[in-house]
């Protein structure tokens, strides 16, 4: 597993590719298997591969961001954009389960030799999102993945001893 934690990147360049189903199925799968506060599993899962679909999102990004950026193309890009929403009211506990389901399904990706990134950016089309994917609960993110286009360098990391104290 540290494997996947290390080597997991933010892509947002990808060679499109219709992604193998089985594949995708396991990447949701990590999703379901998530822990969550009180075992409410508060998400609920829109995949949308549908080019028309990503197009329309993307383009409502940039409209609203009143410029074209690169977390539109990797919608575009992407093989499949994963809206996780939050099937429950927001509170705090929900949301921090969603972000483990989120990584989880990120860490699968990259198992499975695939790119992926966490899109929070979505947040300015809340209203949008809600009405493409014909729900009313809040999304936290939407989760492109796909073959990476990239290879992006690790960012820097500061090291334990900078920020982890013991007391024992």
């Amino acid at each position: 597993m540290m494997q996947e934690i290390e080597t997991r990147r933010s892509i947002r360049k990808y060679s499109y590719e219709v992604m193998n189903e089985e594949d995708l199925q396991k990447i949701l799968e990590a999703g379901r298997l998530s822990p969550s506060a009180k075992n409410k599993q508060p998400w609920e899962f829109v995949v949308i591969t549908n080019q028309e679909v990503k197009r329309e999102i993307a383009q409502k990004l940039e409209d609203k961001l009143e410029r074209e950026n690169p977390t539109s193309e990797a919608i575009l890009n992407c093989s499949a954009a994963i809206v996780i929403f939050n099937s429950l009211e927001d509170d705090d506990w929900n949301i921090f389960s969603l972000g483990i389901c989120a990584e989880n399904m990120m860490l699968e990706a990259t198992h499975l030799g695939y790119g992926s990134l966490c899109v929070g950016l979505t947040s300015l089309i809340e209203e949008d999102i809600k009405c493409i994917c014909n729900t009313k609960h809040h999304h936290l993110a939407i989760i492109c993945v796909g073959k990476s286009n990239e290879e992006p360098e690790a960012p820097s990391r500061k090291e334990l001893h900078e920020f982890v104290t013991y007391i024992r």
